[in-house]
């Protein structure tokens, strides 16, 4: 996407030699002033550093006016700390931060002073451009967080192409496993992990089966009391009630299937035995 002239934002003096307004293009038409709160502490600042840059940011908007109350304060390009105006107390008071205030407070992240000459203190002594340890300490900082987000999304990425690719190929390996095995133990596979992988993966191969039969309105519940079954068609949600004799033939065969084995156990393309009288059966197609 273009920028836009309005986008566009231009520097313009504010009446002193080293202050200036940033305003955007489209505010051509309008004035320019030091907000009349931080007037003061500008002005003394200004003069009293005149090596520095101040550059005032987001101003209010009073009818045709741009006042601005706060300025990143810069020396040799490199912004040293900001200055603004805060309400506190029932009065204005100037405000002055930077890391280096923040990082010397326990509370707070700014110095505030209701007094020109003090506020101006606070900010010629803290404010300087940092040492070389400190550009070195910031360096490493950004290093480490710019590596570790780096780091974090390029294995995503690549984490989240590679289980598409093993997805693909994970029936040709479960085909092959048998020539492929020793492939795995060489490339550090247990041989216990092995020796598991293919009865897990059959077994799970079974139970997502019948999940999808049950999630698609597949297959059928059974219930047994006494002479009765009772069977309501995952599709149609509809109950009907059979004897012995009147059985489907696949509910038939399933129910005699099912009731050889344990609670909470299946039989591949069959169903599984919920309880000791509750069975879910799959579709008539799957014992095809």
């Amino acid at each position: 996407m273009g920028v836009g002239m309005t986008d566009i934002y231009t520097e313009v003096p504010l009446g002193i030699p080293n202050v200036f307004g940033k305003k955007k293009f489209a505010d051509n038409d309008k004035v320019v002033m030091i907000d009349k709160r931080i007037t003061a502490f500008v002005t003394a600042l200004a003069t009293k550093r005149p090596d520095w840059k101040l550059i005032g940011y987001s101003p209010f908007r009073n009818n045709d006016n741009l006042e601005f109350h706060r300025f990143k304060v810069m020396s040799n390009r490199e912004v040293v700390g900001e200055i603004s105006t805060e309400w506190r107390g029932g009065e204005w008071s100037y405000t002055c931060t930077n890391e280096r205030i923040r990082n010397s407070r326990k509370r707070g992240s700014v110095v505030r002073s209701k007094d020109v000459k003090k506020a101006v203190k606070v900010a010629t002594t803290f404010f300087r451009e940092k040492s070389v340890e400190e550009l070195v300490s910031d360096a490493r900082v950004s290093a480490a967080t710019l590596l570790g987000a780096k780091a974090s999304s390029d294995y995503a990425m690549y984490d989240a192409c590679y289980t598409r690719v093993s997805r693909a190929l994970r029936g040709y390996i479960m085909d092959n496993f048998s020539t492929l095995k020793q492939f795995a133990v060489n490339g550090g596979a247990t041989p216990e992990d092995t020796d598991k992988l293919l009865p897990l993966f059959e077994q799970a191969s079974i139970t997502t089966e019948m999940e999808k039969w049950e999630s698609m309105g597949k297959g059928s519940i059974v219930l047994i009391r006494g002479n009765e079954y009772i069977i309501q068609e995952s599709a149609t949600k509809v109950t009907n009630m059979f004897t012995a004799d009147t059985l489907p033939s696949h509910i038939k065969r399933g129910l005699g299937m099912l009731k050889l084995v344990d609670d909470r156990k299946l039989i591949s393309r069959v169903g599984i035995r919920l309880g000791a009288n509750t069975f879910f059966i799959g579709p008539e197609t799957a014992h095809e």
